[in-house]
């Protein structure tokens, strides 16, 4: 009688055991999809936000301001990303594996985030002069002083990306996506004053920049606690910049094909062309909103351990993205024409034909990005580091070969050609992987090389 009271006694703590674990998977389950959707929501508030920003800079400074005014902010834009030298993915990798779960290491860990993004922006603000005063065509030198001024933003930009970065390997995407909201909400709000006062410029627009950086670089530190930051930093800054030079190639290719459409505009076309071009990329970029989401859940994806992705749930992922594209890609192009005068009014107008061009690249992007996250998670960043050279070079070759009979329009036939190669080589990589193609390492720290 007591042997099988005890074997009934055992049986039904393994049954509660079981069901415990199983509440808690389908509990873990819920709360990452909850977390996919809110980020998702919280992508596309951003964009609106994007959306109101870019129709008050068109109303506040018209075509030709909005030209000078991406030229100041071109290069600053582009380092945000690329000048911070892969240290984002080393930092996400970190917090996102088991070693760095606990709030000791993960406090460490933000503040040696903090030491690396503040090297590489003060790194950034020297790059942004030499580009601007090398690069910039005779006619439009006298903006280089503007330049200087928004590049002063780089160092604050990048600690804000720096923690978000821990945010998004701890999985606080609550904390994440609202530093991310109330970054894209400043300077819309202290745009809507300019534009009501009628006493805008580019010399202004750029000050407030700068100013919207120092807001949201304080809010993301005050939405921590002063425990949230230890002394010493676990690991150094330098290990940190040390351990993302492999993502730093690959992730500067990226952002260089990804701006190299608006480089050749910078360097060929005149301000008003500019201003129009500039208008037009954010309207098509709406197809890149969803994907920048989804990428970052496939970058964790693809962190957590050397598990590979099945082939059901690749085809299921593969064949999601391209119809969400397409489908997004039909109705945005039925609705950019009406839109664009509706947000930036009638003197946009010559902005409608690039955005319509521009839609194609942008899907096709848009599933790269997915793409390029994940393998980014796969500790596979030179997959994509010689994709996006590759796609580079064939964007390059495509507008001069179109210049002569395009123009300025060759530049969004070229954008589709350079993006369209290295998705098509990033999807057969995630592919071979999944057959066991490649081995993966074990480990949550080192990168492999390029």
């Amino acid at each position: 009688m007591s042997q099988s009271a005890d074997s009934a006694t055992t049986a039904s703590l393994d049954g509660q055991s079981a069901g415990g674990a199983l509440l808690s998977r389908l509990r873990a389950v819920a709360l990452r999809r909850r977390a996919l959707l809110g980020t998702v929501a919280a992508s596309f508030f951003v964009f609106a936000l994007q959306a109101v920003q870019g129709m008050l800079l068109a109303r506040v400074l018209g075509p030709e301001g909005r030209g000078q005014y991406n030229t100041a902010l071109f290069y600053t834009h582009l380092l945000m990303f690329a000048g911070m030298l892969g240290i984002p993915f080393v930092i996400q990798r970190r917090a996102a594996s088991s070693s760095s779960a606990s709030k000791g290491s993960l406090r460490g860990l933000s503040m040696a985030s903090i030491g690396a993004a503040l090297i590489t922006g003060l790194a950034s603000v020297v790059v942004v002069g030499l580009l601007s005063y090398f690069t910039l065509p005779s006619e439009k030198q006298s903006l280089v002083p503007l330049c200087l001024l928004a590049a002063i933003s780089l160092p604050l930009l990048h600690v804000r990306l720096a923690l978000q970065a821990v945010d998004r390997g701890s999985e606080n995407f609550l904390r994440h996506n609202v530093s991310d909201v109330f970054f894209w909400a400043v300077l819309p709000m202290m745009l809507c004053y300019l534009w009501w006062s009628g006493s805008g410029d580019v010399e202004w627009v750029v000050g407030l920049s700068v100013t919207a950086a120092l807001a949201a670089a304080a809010f993301r530190l005050a939405l921590g606690r002063l425990a949230d930051f230890t002394w010493p930093p676990d690991p150094r800054p330098r290990t940190l910049l040390r351990e993302g030079m492999p993502y730093a190639l690959a992730k500067g290719v990226s952002d260089v094909l990804n701006r190299l459409d608006g480089l050749l505009v910078l360097l060929l076309a005149t301000f008003t062309v500019q201003g129009y071009y500039a208008a037009a990329v954010p309207a098509a970029g709406m197809l890149s909103v969803a994907p920048a989401a989804l990428a970052m859940f496939a970058f964790n994806t693809g962190a957590k351990g050397p598990a590979r992705i099945s082939g059901r749930r690749l085809a299921m992922a593969s064949g999601l993205s391209v119809a969400m594209q397409v489908v997004s890609a039909v109705v945005l192009a039925l609705l950019l024409p009406t839109l664009m005068l509706l947000v930036f009014g009638e003197e946009f107008a010559g902005a409608i034909p690039f955005a319509l061009a521009l839609v194609p690249a942008k899907a096709v992007a848009g599933v790269g990005q997915i793409a390029e996250g994940y393998l980014r998670g796969r500790n596979k960043p030179h997959i994509e580091f010689r994709a996006r050279l590759a796609g580079g070079a064939i964007l390059l070759t495509t507008a001069v070969v179109a210049w002569p009979w395009l123009h300025e329009f060759s530049i969004p036939l070229a954008a589709l050609a350079g993006h369209a190669f290295p998705t098509v080589v990033m999807g057969a990589a995630i592919l071979w992987d999944a057959r066991g193609g490649h081995a993966t390492p074990k480990s949550g720290h080192s990168a492999s090389g390029v």
